[in-house]
């Protein structure tokens, strides 16, 4: 599946936005599903939730884990040699981190599921446990990245005005809305947003 990321340059840090991701199946609809087929679903739509929370930097490693393509989007402030120079850093720094703090979250794990026969949930095992297949997720998307063969950049102007007009979006909307149109980025404006 081909994704498309987008670079934004920044003065501190560069942010990497990904289009939505198309990656999850359909919701079952079978009213006949088994025991263990509606736990499961339970268990995904949990962590789903909670994925929702994790460093958005986080969610776009680990959606890379789904890429057979990848479109990078950069403003004419870079050219296309920058760019891939500026995406493996980041992916360099994400599998050292997402490595480092898997098996951090890992042990936490381990350690947690000592408490199990303690009656109620179990928070120490659970959080830590979602967090290491978070970054297990992360680390294993940046990984593929790193080794993936089709890798094609494409100028995009609009980033350079959407990028001197952070801190006023409004004066961007028509910019913002072309680019969720034409890419499939529909949480775009909102991620602009929190910077």
């Amino acid at each position: 599946m081909q994704l498309d990321l987008i670079i934004l340059d920044g003065n501190r840090k560069d942010l990497f936005i990904i289009s939505d991701q198309t990656h999850e199946p359909p919701p079952s609809d079978s009213t006949e599903e088994s025991f263990f087929t509606r736990v499961f679903h339970k268990v995904q739509s949990a962590y789903a939730a909670l994925e929702q929370r994790f460093d958005y930097q986080e969610n776009v490693c680990a959606t890379l884990r789904h890429a057979t393509e990848l479109l990078i989007l950069h403003s004419p402030n870079l050219d296309s040699e920058e760019a891939g120079k500026r995406l493996e850093r980041f992916l360099d720094q994400g599998r050292r981190k997402h490595s480092r703090w898997f098996w951090i979250d890992l042990v936490l794990a381990l350690l947690g599921s000592l408490l199990t026969p303690i009656p109620g949930p179990n928070i120490f095992f659970l959080y830590p446990a979602a967090r290491s297949l978070g970054h297990y997720f992360a680390l294993s998307g940046a990984r593929k990245a790193r080794q993936l063969g089709v890798v094609s950049y494409k100028v995009e102007p609009r980033l350079n005005r959407i990028r001197g007009k952070l801190n006023h979006l409004d004066e961007v909307t028509q910019e913002i809305e072309e680019l969720q149109e034409l890419y499939g980025f529909s949480k775009l404006r909102a991620l602009l947003e929190r910077l």
